[in-house]
């Protein structure tokens, strides 16, 4: 009755055969029934006139369906490359250009595929939870290149390269074999001039650059003459990274200035990547237009080929709603963005996990225990900074998950204020208790400083060249480059349970009262010069 072979740039190839099902309804015999409409057979069209034939689909049986009492059979097929939309995958692909990387995924399924360029090499590219298919467009479209099916495999065609100057397959001609016409041209979607910025890291400063169009468009309609800023923010991409998506942009706007349909009579070799070169259908539509998209109608006497030219620039992601990963993997209701919330208890974790429990503000019933991220955590080790009770704190939740909360931070307010001031020059930093023990870093001055409340002071200062250590009962040790100085606001004892030994090259004992040197076991006073004993009453035992 009918089939329908349809093909097109970021999409897999599938075929559409209505038939006659019932052979004969007496002895229950129908077409599905048969072995070579089995769900997995594999299934090829070869359309043309006369002797002449070419394929226009290859691939095998996906399903198919009756209707109508039995008596219309309805059989689906997909291209092979439909398997690597089964399964999303996350693995890693490591100093490879994007030809090496979607070789070897195409490799893994055993399709044949043609990449039209390398594209850069890149240190890593992750593919997080998707399918192998999206994962290829995706990078192809990075690298100005579209992925489409063919019979004999897969194609990654490049679209920066001045398409004008490739051979067109057919002229289409108006009132001779073409049927039906829709074209538009639309002057925002073409701009004389693209500027990209990206940030480079080692350098501290962002890179720009800028390109002209490529005028893959013959229209002869004048174009709008509009910059369009590319603003990429990662900072480990390369410039040529950047490059390459500003030329996809300008490429991919430039071919979007001229879509539309066109029905032709049935011509088999045309495939999505070809060029049409467009007669009589008005001055700012002639010219060649690149087909992004194949569809054979056939019928009973009939066969036509529908078209679509030019190239929408609406990239892969936002054409397509189920790529990305789904929040929570899609099983349960996710939450969204970060979230604040107010800690109500540090112990208890039911799980023992070490979890505080917190209450999201936006709910007084939306309660639930939390891990806290710190600056280092490990087996009885890291830093231990636990928050309040009553802080606030922001939370996040792995893949969306609402069962995986993590604190990420605490907050300050007009109500919590900071405990330093904010200046611009930033000199201080450092850390204070909750009952305002205080540990902190002076830029400026060199200095770390440890304080208690009551006055216990510990100084690391390079500002002042050593170390000074202060009590809250005024006991002072100071280290600096006059020497040490050990200061007691009462009593000194030096006590050593096995020797004690002065030594320097002078040595003075003062005492303002009394002076008692003794030996439980033995004395000695000596000198290799003179010795000198003085007194009021020398007593020599």
């Amino acid at each position: 009755i009918s089939v329908d072979a349809q093909s097109g740039f970021n999409t897999i190839s599938d075929l559409k055969i209505v038939l006659d099902n019932i052979v004969d309804e007496e002895k229950e015999l129908y077409i599905s029934d048969m072995d070579i409409y089995k769900l997995g057979s594999e299934i090829e069209v070869l359309v043309g006139y006369n002797e002449a034939k070419e394929s226009v689909f290859k691939g095998s049986i996906i399903k198919k369906s009756v209707s109508s009492v039995c008596s219309r059979l309805t059989i689906e097929a997909k291209h092979a490359a439909d398997k690597m939309t089964v399964e999303n995958k996350c693995r890693s692909f490591e100093d490879q250009t994007v030809q090496d990387t979607i070789e070897a995924i195409c490799g893994e399924y055993g399709i044949n595929v043609k990449v039209e360029k390398p594209g850069n090499k890149s240190e890593k590219r992750l593919q997080n939870d998707y399918s192998d298919w999206d994962f290829i467009n995706l990078i192809a479209e990075s690298e100005g290149m579209v992925v489409y099916t063919t019979p004999e495999g897969i194609v990654v065609k490049s679209i920066l390269e001045d398409l004008t100057q490739q051979e067109h397959v057919l002229d289409a001609i108006k009132g001779y074999n073409i049927s039906t016409v829709e074209l538009e041209i639309d002057s925002r979607c073409s701009h004389k001039e693209y500027k990209g910025k990206v940030f480079d890291s080692s350098t501290q400063e962002a890179i720009e650059s800028s390109s002209s169009v490529s005028n893959l468009s013959q229209s002869e309609e004048n174009k709008e003459a509009e910059s369009v800023n590319v603003v990429s923010t990662g900072s480990e991409e390369s410039e040529q990274e950047m490059d390459a998506k500003q030329n996809t942009m300008s490429a991919r706007n430039d071919l979007a200035f001229l879509l539309g349909k066109l029905g032709l009579v049935g011509y088999a070799p045309l495939l999505p990547g070809d060029m049409v070169r467009l007669h009589k259908v008005g001055k700012g539509f002639n010219g060649k237009v690149l087909v992004s998209s194949v569809l054979h109608s056939i019928g009973p006497g009939s066969w036509d080929t529908n078209l679509e030219v030019g190239f929408d620039d609406t990239r892969y992601v936002e054409r397509f709603n189920d790529i990305a990963p789904k929040p929570a993997m899609g099983m349960l209701p996710s939450v969204n963005g970060l979230q604040i919330a107010k800690v109500e208890a540090l112990a208890g974790d039911p799980k023992g996990e070490d979890r505080i429990y917190v209450r999201l503000l936006n709910s007084n019933d939306m309660k639930l225990w939390c891990r806290v991220a710190t600056l280092d955590a490990g087996n009885k080790r890291g830093s231990f900074f636990m928050p309040e009770k009553d802080d606030e704190v922001i939370v996040g939740f792995i893949d969306g998950n609402p069962n995986s909360a993590v604190i990420l931070g605490m907050l300050h307010s007009s109500k919590a204020p900071v405990p330093l001031e904010i200046t611009d020059d930033n000199h201080v930093k450092g850390f204070f208790s909750r009952e305002n023990i205080q540990l902190l870093f002076d830029d400026e001055k060199k200095a770390l400083s440890v304080e208690t409340p009551g006055g216990n002071k510990l100084l690391i200062s390079d500002d002042e060249k050593g170390i000074s250590l202060e009590d809250q009962n005024g006991n002072t040790i100071v280290m600096n480059d006059q020497g040490i100085t050990v200061e007691s606001k009462k009593a000194l004892t030096l006590k050593a349970a096995q020797d004690v030994s002065i030594e320097g090259n002078n040595v003075n004992i003062k005492a303002n009262a009394q002076l008692v040197a003794k030996g439980s076991a033995s004395a000695e006073v000596s000198s290799g010069g003179n010795t000198v004993i003085k007194g009021g009453l020398v007593q020599i035992n």
